[in-house]
C-alpha cells in the first residue's frame, strides 16, 4: 500500500522475471505498459529497492513498449460475432427449408479430489469455435461430471439455435447411453 503505482508495476515485473526466469533468459521480452517503467528503473535518485530491482532486471533483454489504445472496431466486430439471439422454435416446414450444416461439440468432464469441472468446444458449420470451461460447486462422480459436461454442451448448442449436432465424448457410458445402446439405471 505504501508503494506508488509505478513501483508496484516494477515490482510485478521483478516477480514475473523471478518466476519465469527461463523464459526471460532465452528471448527478448516485450513489456507492454502505460507506466514509465524504463524511467523508474533507470533513475539514479531512486530508492534502494528500485535500484536493486533495476540491477536484477538488467540481466534480461527487456523492451518497453507503450500500450496502444484498444481499437473500437475490434470490440464492435467481437460483439457482432459473439452475440446470439434466443433459439426460436421452427415449424417442420421451416426446418425443411433451412439446411444447415452439422455443428460439432467436444465435451469432457473431470473430477479430481473434491474439485469438479468440465470443458467443451462447440464448432459451427462455418468453423467458428466457442470454448467453455465450467467449474461445479457441488460434489460429483466422474460419470456425473461427464453427463453434466454433455448437458452443458447441449444447452449451449440449443442457445445458439444449432439444429444438427455431432457430439464427441471420451466417456463410453455417456456415448452408449445417448446413442441408446445403454439403459439408464439411476436418475
Amino acid at each position: 500500500m505504501r508503494y506508488p503505482n509505478a513501483e508496484k508495476f516494477a515490482y510485478g515485473l521483478v516477480m514475473t522475471s523471478r518466476k519465469l526466469r527461463h523464459c526471460f533468459q532465452s528471448r527478448t521480452v516485450q513489456v507492454v505498459t502505460d507506466q514509465p517503467l524504463r524511467k523508474i528503473l533507470t533513475r539514479t535518485e531512486a530508492s534502494e529497492r528500485v535500484v536493486a530491482w533495476s540491477i536484477e532486471l538488467g540481466e534480461f533483454d527487456l523492451e518497453y513498449v507503450p500500450r496502444t489504445a484498444f481499437k473500437s472496431q475490434a470490440l464492435a466486430d467481437f460483439m457482432v460475432e459473439c452475440t446470439f439471439s434466443e433459439p426460436q422454435d421452427l415449424t417442420s416446414e421451416e426446418q425443411l427449408i433451412q439446411t444447415p450444416g452439422k455443428w460439432k461439440f467436444f465435451v469432457d468432464g473431470s473430477v479430481s479430489g473434491n474439485k469438479c469441472g468440465a470443458g467443451l468446444i462447440l464448432s459451427s458449420p462455418e468453423g467458428f469455435e466457442i470454448c467453455q470451461a465450467i467449474r461445479y460447486d457441488f460434489p460429483l462422480t466422474n460419470n456425473e461430471a461427464e453427463y453434466e459436461a454433455f448437458l452443458a454442451g447441449i444447452e449451449l448448442a440449443r442457445s445458439l439455435d444449432a439444429r444438427h449436432l455431432k457430439a464427441f465424448s471420451d466417456s463410453i457410458l455417456v456415448v452408449k447411453h445417448v446413442s441408446g445402446e445403454y439403459e439408464q439405471r439411476d436418475p
